[in-house]
């Protein structure tokens, strides 16, 4: 991180945009509800006399403030419309995030995401600097790096700054805070100004990317479920032809390697195997329960989408060990029906 900005004993973060320096805490709460969330504050300790200073300043992309309470300050909140980050640059920030608890102090961030509510202990003259995102705004810089992803997981509740992707944050929050700080206000300061603020968010999600990794490849794999789900039924529907792996994929809305890596993760077989297994078995299940009025096994092998009888008797044979007028006749052993007996032809058996 760079020491001249985030330190405790530099300059109070933004000091040249002052916004609030008040004992009051109504006002305060007051001022933050219209530029921020409705943020409830309750003293740990109503003897300790309070001393807030408030600055800050709205950007094209989000929001900056540096906050002092002077005194142990609870935060709170009903669930926030956008993304909170507190940084302690002096102090620290013990928080609820999620039902999990973080600490933060100085190289390290607290994150809210939106949707989450704030329940916040400052300690005595924590200082910290304060980013509020809209929602919209993160969601749209998520959805153009990460296009393969519904919708943005939730943040991470804390960030240390002092690895590689953290570090990076800081540095650009540094710069960034320095550049809002100053006067200046001409074209080529603004267009800087919205530069930095796109990396600095593109940054965040960097810190989170490990995430939405993980995000989306929970995502890809329930997309790959459904669309196996769906080709299984496809193959229901059409059972008494061999349908093609085109078909498959069109029926899945899989791509066909996805829908081969989906038939491998939950049959340990590709789909044109599990298609033709399926048509296999169903034929099994005609011959034992006699359900049809069977003239010839070809017939049965015809109706079930296979090329041709030979072809039909020796995948059989492969899969069940017998050949099918071997399984039609020791199902016939108890109930004779002429109708269904193996058909001989040339002395050989089908």
């Amino acid at each position: 991180m760079q020491q001249q900005f985030l330190s405790a004993n530099s300059n109070f973060p933004l000091h040249h945009r002052e916004l609030l320096h008040t004992s009051e805490l109504t006002q305060a709460e007051h001022l933050l509800d219209c530029l921020v969330d409705p943020l409830r504050h309750s003293p740990e300790n109503r003897a300790t006399e309070i001393d807030i200073r408030l600055t800050g300043v709205t950007l094209d992309k989000f929001k900056m403030f540096g906050i002092y309470y002077g005194a142990p300050v609870l935060v709170r909140s009903k669930p926030l419309q956008a993304c909170h980050i507190l940084l302690p640059l002096q102090g620290e920030v013990r928080a609820k995030v999620n039902s999990e608890f973080v600490r933060a102090g100085y190289g390290e961030a607290i994150v809210y995401s939106a949707g989450d509510s704030a329940h916040a202990h400052w300690s005595d003259r924590c200082v910290a600097l304060a980013i509020v995102i809209p929602k919209e705004v993160l969601n749209e810089i998520f959805m153009r790096y990460f296009p393969t992803i519904s919708s943005m997981p939730v943040l991470i509740p804390k960030i240390a700054l002092t690895n590689e992707s953290g570090h990076q944050f800081a540095n650009l929050l540094s710069c960034l805070c320095a550049d809002s700080n100053g006067v200046g206000n001409n074209n080529s300061t603004i267009s800087i100004s919205v530069g930095l603020q796109e990396l600095l968010l593109l940054s965040l999600l960097q810190v989170n990317e490990h995430v939405f990794l993980q995000h989306q490849k929970r995502a890809g794999t329930r997309r790959r479920q459904a669309g196996v789900d769906r080709a299984v039924d496809y193959i229901n529907q059409n059972i008494t032809r061999t349908v093609s792996a085109r078909e498959l994929s069109g029926a899945a809305f899989l791509s066909l390697r996805s829908l081969q890596i989906g038939f491998e993760e939950y049959f340990g077989i590709g789909p044109m195997c599990y298609a033709k297994n399926m048509r296999l078995t169903k034929a099994r299940a005609d011959l034992v329960s006699r359900s049809v009025q069977l003239t010839s096994i070809s017939e049965l092998a015809n109706y079930y989408g296979f090329e041709n009888t030979a072809t039909f008797r020796r995948l059989y044979k492969q899969r069940y060990g017998e050949l099918p007028s071997e399984t039609l006749q020791r199902h016939c052993r108890f109930t004779i029906n002429k109708n269904i007996l193996p058909i001989e032809r040339g002395g050989r058996r089908f």
